[in-house]
This record gives structure tokens, C-alpha cells and sequence, in this order.
């Protein structure tokens, strides 16, 4: 029975393998994590604002509850980097000689000196554009255009993962971090002796709650824009939803394959146990006892696990360092190497014990309760009667050969439900490595085709009036531009509150069309706020329900708005207004900082030759470059999900109909040889085994489908965090490449069982037993 006995141990092999992987990549990013944090001394709490002289940070350094704070100057550049048309955005941040949090870990060079027009570059921005300590760059800041000498290439705590404004995906091209010398960007900026950043970090045991509070009452009076925890700082915020979603699926697969095992086990040694009946009852009557017995077939059990859980470690240190690969693509630490979790480990051994505990019980149970006396006789032969198609008087329709199979299954029908289960659950795994794509796709098609119609947005530096718009309108190649106003908010309802930014957009906008989940046109009216219904979960607030808006910027007013309605999106969490309203909230006539533009092509240079010449412009963002990251690296992570879920899948499936063919074949192998003998040929013989699985396959596809939808709703709750959120969409390919996976899969195991049937030893089969 080795053929079961491995087969049984790949599933088990597979669960383990998850687990492993998954463990130990928590293990392995936390751990990372947490020893880069400390060492670079990442802050735990930040705020941005408009400006404030640095003797304000004295008096935030003087709450309960601060240890350290680090004032600083923070800014968004344009870049002119050579072979490049499109502009390039740089985050400028000043670095104090000796800085005290969110140190740099230099990768090459040395980091700057005191009042030199030097800057230190982010390692993927460098990476991606060829940069080495002693070129140089330009960057235009706040006007001014600069050339600075690069003397290093570092990684910051602040930013492992490095996005731009409005970036799900990095795109390290068009978008990296700079850190230059305090006196350098005051200059730029007008600001010295001032800042408009801080960040700060807290004294053992102190409420963060309570210190933002106090941060937000000193800088209301200077622009600030709210004050907020590591949790929603962005780079700290999305590794933690995606330590969240690792480890919510890390529970759901392994629980699929322990099940499967589970069920494997049971069937395999039902079927030796049914085998040995005379052994144990010759064992029972020379003395051993029922407990020792017991003990022989569990440690037979434990055996498989065995193999199941060395083959499921292998496969996870493997699976681990495949996925180690794909997160270095999005987070970057100094050092990133997976390590196998021990514990993780230990954890999948006794787990996988204790469902093949479960397993084997009721048969060894069944086992030791046999008295030798009945045990030593052969089994009573199996009640034949006419299967349910005969009683119904419709054996004309089928074959004989059908007929013979359709009255096994109903003679063992908790062993065919169980086979019909295990398939099912296959096909279910088949479909969620397709189903993730289905759901990227659909990402894809509403984000980018949808709801994001324009090629380029353009931010400015300062909110402006309507006359940058005209100016933008006029430039080459423009085919139509509408204005936004941004605004800076926290909102609240209830205990909840939320920052964010309302996004003030002409009410029947063509380029940014705000859509339901029905993907119906929702046209803002001249009073209330749309929400993200993330965001509305968050603030635990419905259609009709008011919300208090605390704006962070200029007059900093405090409005009660209704929520009008909600939108369906998948990334981040959003609010938007009709820019009227919002101009009239923030009291500032027609007011705009940031342009949606739809050009043409064919005269794109032109257009970013232009752009680049307006110095107010802060940050360009294109379409095509975030759709282009997007593509580049969600294709390839996909690909490797989904073998692995193909993989994983086909070895139920192969598991499943084998071990059911086996077995099958082992109890009914007199019946076969006996067919043989009267006539029936070698194809016809495999029928009768072969009909009968095929039957349950038929049977498990439609429970398959339903499985697959359960598991695909369960995982987009799974990983719904506020960063990210997938779509409930399944296509139609989906369930054809998962039945052709398990047809596939079962098909191979057939036939390794029908070549078995094919050279059934007629004369050993057809033995009488004694």
C-alpha cells in the first residue's frame, strides 16, 4: 500500500508546506521588522504642517508622555533626469547631522556633510535609476532649481515600502526619497529656522491617543494636519495589512488539506484493518491486548504523518524563499532572508497528529472491539440489491457497466460522500489560484478604465485659482482637464474619526467618474459627502447619517455633512465632494490644487516640456506608469500563486481518486477477476472501477463550484484591510480551468488504477479463503 501511504502524505505534505511557509514568514518579516525599527530608531508617532518655528517642538518635546522629538522639513521636488520626458517626483527631507530617529542604514557612500549641496538617495529609487554615489541630479524645489552631488544610498524605517502621492504600487522610476542638509531645503523653501514635519517618538507605557491630542492642540495655530500613530503612517500601514492577510490565510488552506488527510487516513486504514481482521484476531487471542493493538495502527498512522510533515517542511522552506523573492519586490529592509519558523514546525507536526488521530480513530475503535472468535471469520458478503435507476425502471438508459457502479456507490455511501467531499475541496483550491486573478483583473478594469479616465494628474504646490486650470487647458496636447480640490479633513462619527483627504471634483465629472457597486454613475450633489464603503465601516456610519468634518487646513472650519451615499473601491479609503461645496466649506472662492488631464499622445513630449517649466507644479502622476507597475508586479506574483494552488489542488485530486481507485479495487479485485474469467474484456473490467469514479467526480464538480465561491467570499474577508480590498468577481474561465485541473489530476490517478486492474493475478484473486 505504499502508492496510498505516499499519496496520503503529499496532502498532508501540502497543509504542512502552507503552514511552514506561512509562519515562518510572519516570523521572518516581523522579526526583521522589528530589529529594523529599533535600530533605526522609527518614530511612533508623525505629523505634517504648514510651518512653525522650531521652538514649537520644544514645547511639544515638554508633553506627558514624549521622549524624543525631531523637527524637520519635508517637500515634493520635480526631477529632470536624463532619457527621461516625463517629470520625476522626489520626497525632500531634511537630515540633521546626527540624527536621532528614523536613522539611515547606508547601503553605499557616506551620508551628507553639514551645509553641502549634497543628498543621499533611496536604494530602490537608485536602483531603478542607475544612480551611484558622485552623479548628480536636478531637482526644481519650491522654484528653485537645484544641482545636488550624491553621496549615498540608504534605506530608511520610514520607508520600506516607498510609494509616491497616490501610488498603490511603487513605481521606484518616477518616484524615490532624498535627504539633504537642514540649511539647504530652508533655503529652498524659505523656512529657516522652521519646519513642517515632525515626528516623535513616546516614553514606555504612554497614550498615544492622549500625546496626538496634546501635538494637534499646540499646531492647530500652524497649519497642522493631524498627528497620527504608526498604524496609518504608509509604509508602516501597509506591511502591517499585509502581515494581517498572511496570517488570516494562513489558517484557511492548511484547514483544507488537514481535512483531506484526515479523511485519507480514515479510508486507508479502514481498508487494513478490514485486510488484517484474522491477524488481529489471532494477535487478540495469543494475549495482546486491545490497547496494544490500538497502539500498532496508530503508530502506522503516525508514520505517514511523518513523511507527510519532513516532505511539508521542505516544501515550505522553499515556498518561503519563492515568497521572500515577491515581497522583496514591495518592502525593502536592509537585510530580508527567510527563516524557517521552529516553532512553526512543531506547531504542523502536532497538528497534523492530531488529525490523523482523528482519523484513524473510529477504524482502530472498530478494530479492538472485534472478539477474535468473528474476527477470524471472513466478512460477510455485501447486500446486493437493484440500484435507484432500476427501482425506477430506467436501467434501459444506462449501461450495464454504469449500472454495476452506480450500485457500489449506493451500497457504500458515507465512503462516496467522503470522496465526492475530497474532490470538491480540490476543485475549490483549483479555482482560488484563478480566482485571485479574476479579482486583479477586475481591480485593473475598474481602477484604471473605469474610474481613473485621465492620463496624467497634476498637483500643485499651493491650492491656486482657476486660472492654473486655463493654463493647463492650453497646453499641447491637452484634450480635456477638469480642476480638484483636496482638502485635508478628519472626520468623526460617534467614538470613530478618521484623517483623510476630501477630494472636491465637478459633481458630473467625466474624468474621475465616482461609481457604485453596480457601477452606476453617481452624480454629487451640491450638499454632502460620498464615502469609500471601507471608510464607512471604519467610521460606522450609513446613508443619511451626519458626519463631523474638522478641516486641517486654512481656516481649519468644522462642518456637520450628510453622507449621500457610498462607493465600492479597492484601495484605500476615500470621500468626495462637489468642489463647490467644498470651495464654500473652506470659504476661499474657486480654489483648486490639483488638475485631471486627458492628453493626446502625440504630442506628449511637448506636454511634459511644458510642465516642467511651471514652477508651482509639485508632483506629476501618470496613468500609464502606475498601470504599468501594477501589471509588472501583480503578474508575477499571481503566476507563482497560482502554481502553487494548481500544484496543491492536483495533489488532493490525484490523492483523492487514487487512494478511493486502490481501495476499491483491493475489496472488489474477486468481483473484477471474476469478470474477467466469464468473458468481460481487460477494458471493460477497468470500466466497472473506472465508470464509478468517474460518477463521483461528476457528482463533486457542482459541490466543487459551490466550495470554490464559499472559499473565494472567505477570502476577500480575509484580506479586506484599509489599504487594500478584493473583489468578490469569478469568471467563467475560472470554473473551466478548475474542472479541467481535477479532471486532469484524477484522469493520471485512473490510469495508474486501471493498469493495476489490467494485470489482476486471476488465479491468486480468484483463491477461496481458508
Amino acid at each position: 500500500m505504499r502508492g496510498q501511504c505516499f499519496a496520503v502524505s503529499l496532502v498532508i505534505a501540502c497543509g504542512v508546506a502552507v503552514v511552514v511557509m506561512s509562519q515562518s514568514m510572519i516570523k521572518t518579516i516581523t522579526g526583521i521588522q522589528t530589529a529594523y525599527y529599533e535600530q533605526n530608531h522609527f518614530a511612533d508617532v508623525f505629523v505634517q504642517l504648514k510651518r512653525a518655528p522650531l521652538p514649537v517642538a520644544e514645547r511639544i518635546a515638554l508633553l506627558p508622555g514624549v521622549q524624543e522629538v525631531q523637527p524637520r522639513i519635508s517637500t515634493l521636488a520635480r526631477l529632470d533626469m536624463p532619457g527621461m520626458v516625463e517629470p520625476v517626483t522626489g520626497k525632500f527631507i531634511s537630515l540633521d547631522a546626527h540624527p536621532s530617529l528614523n536613522t539611515l542604514h547606508i547601503r553605499k557612500g557616506r551620508t551628507i556633510r553639514r551645509d553641502a549641496h549634497e543628498v543621499v538617495v533611496s536604494e530602490p529609487f537608485a536602483e531603478a535609476q542607475n544612480l551611484e554615489p558622485g552623479d548628480s541630479i536636478v531637482a526644481v524645489i519650491n522654484g528653485h532649481r537645484q544641482t545636488l552631488k550624491i553621496v549615498g544610498i540608504a534605506l530608511s524605517p520610514e520607508y520600506v515600502f516607498e510609494a509616491g502621492p497616490g501610488e498603490v504600487i511603487p513605481d521606484h522610476r518616477r518616484f524615490g526619497v532624498f535627504w539633504v542638509s537642514y540649511k539647504e531645503l530652508a533655503n529652498a523653501m524659505d523656512m529657516d529656522g522652521a519646519f513642517n514635519d515632525l515626528t516623535l517618538t513616546l516614553t514606555p507605557g504612554a497614550q498615544e491617543t492622549d500625546v496626538i491630542h496634546g501635538i494637534d492642540h499646540i499646531l492647530d495655530a500652524y497649519g497642522g494636519l493631524g498627528a497620527y500613530g504608526r498604524r496609518h503612517q504608509n509604509s508602516n500601514g501597509r506591511l502591517s495589512d499585509e502581515l494581517e492577510q498572511l496570517t488570516n490565510m494562513s489558517h484557511v488552506i492548511p484547514t483544507i488539506f488537514l481535512c483531506v488527510s484526515a479523511f485519507l487516513l480514515n479510508i486507508v486504514m479502514s481498508r487494513i484493518i478490514g485486510i488484517q481482521r484474522e491477524q488481529i484476531a489471532i494477535l487478540k487471542a495469543f494475549g495482546y491486548s486491545s490497547l496494544q493493538v490500538g497502539w500498532h495502527y496508530i503508530k502506522l498512522a503516525f508514520i505517514i504523518v511523518l513523511l507527510g510533515v519532513i516532505l511539508g517542511m521542505l516544501g515550505g522552506i522553499w515556498l518561503g524563499r519563492a515568497f521572500a523573492i515577491i515581497y522583496m519586490q514591495f518592502f525593502r529592509f536592509p537585510i530580508f532572508q527567510f527563516q524557517m519558523d521552529k516553532q512553526a514546525a512543531g506547531m504542523a507536526i502536532a497538528v497534523s497528529s492530531i488529525a490523523a488521530f482523528v482519523g484513524v480513530l473510529s477504524e482502530v475503535r472498530k478494530a479492538i472491539k472485534i472478539p477474535p472468535a468473528e474476527a477470524m471469520r471472513p466478512e460477510p458478503p455485501a447486500n446486493f440489491r437493484p440500484s435507484i435507476v432500476e427501482r425506477l425502471g430506467l436501467q434501459a438508459f444506462f449501461s450495464q457497466v454504469l449500472r454495476m457502479a452506480m450500485r457500489n456507490i449506493e451500497r457504500k455511501p458515507l465512503h462516496a460522500f467522503m470522496t465526492v467531499m475530497g474532490l470538491a475541496l480540490a476543485m475549490a483550491l483549483m479555482m482560488i489560484g484563478s480566482f485571485l486573478k479574476d479579482s486583479m483583473n477586475w481591480i485593473e478594469e475598474f481602477s484604471f478604465h473605469l474610474s481613473m479616465r485621465e492620463d496624467v494628474v497634476i498637483s500643485f504646490t499651493e491650492p491656486t485659482s482657476y486660472r492654473a486650470l486655463a493654463e493647463v487647458r492650453s497646453l499641447p496636447g491637452v484634450l480635456w482637464a477638469e480642476p480638484q480640490r483636496v482638502v485635508a479633513c478628519r472626520l468623526r462619527h460617534g467614538v470613530h474619526s478618521h484623517l483623510l483627504s476630501i477630494h472636491g471634483v465637478p459633481a458630473e465629472t467625466q474624468l474621475e467618474p465616482i461609481l457604485d457597486a453596480n457601477l452606476h454613475l453617481i452624480i454629487l450633489p451640491p450638499q454632502g459627502v460620498v464615502l469609500s464603503a471601507k471608510l464607512a465601516e471604519i467610521l460606522g456610519v450609513k446613508v443619511g447619517e451626519n458626519l463631523q468634518v474638522e478641516v486641517l487646513e486654512g481656516n481649519r472650519p468644522m462642518r456637520e455633512i450628510p453622507v449621500v451615499g457610498l462607493v465600492q473601491d479597492y484601495a484605500g479609503t476615500n470621500a468626495w465632494m462637489d468642489i463647490g461645496a467644498v470651495n464654500r466649506m473652506m470659504k476661499e472662492g474657486d480654489a483648486i490644487n490639483s488638475v485631471f488631464v486627458r492628453e493626446d499622445k502625440l504630442y506628449e513630449n511637448d506636454f511634459f516640456a511644458e510642465i516642467k517649466k511651471m514652477p508651482r507644479v509639485a508632483n506629476v502622476t501618470l496613468k500609464s506608469a502606475i498601470l504599468e507597475g501594477f501589471q509588472a508586479t501583480t503578474a508575477k506574483s499571481l503566476n507563482i500563486l497560482r502554481s502553487i494552488y494548481a500544484i496543491f489542488a492536483s495533489v488532493i485530486a490525484f490523492g483523492v481518486v487514487y487512494n478511493s481507485a486502490r481501495i476499491a479495487l483491493a475489496e472488489r479485485g474477486r468481483e473484477l477477476a471474476t469478470l474477467r474469467v466469464v468473458g468481460f474484456t481487460r477494458r471493460e473490467t477497468s470500466g466497472v472501477l473506472l465508470s464509478e469514479l468517474a460518477l463521483l467526480i461528476v457528482l463533486s464538480l457542482p459541490l466543487g463550484m459551490i466550495f470554490g465561491n464559499i472559499l473565494a467570499f472567505v477570502i476577500t474577508r480575509a484580506v479586506s484591510t484599509e489599504t487594500i480590498r478584493l473583489p468578490y468577481v469569478i469568471r467563467t474561465f475560472t470554473y473551466a480551468y478548475a474542472v479541467g485541473g481535477v479532471l486532469l489530476a484524477a484522469s493520471l490517478s485512473g490510469f495508474f488504477v486501471a493498469r493495476q486492474v489490467e494485470n489482476l493475478d486471476l488465479i491468486g484473486v480468484l483463491k477461496a479463503r481458508d
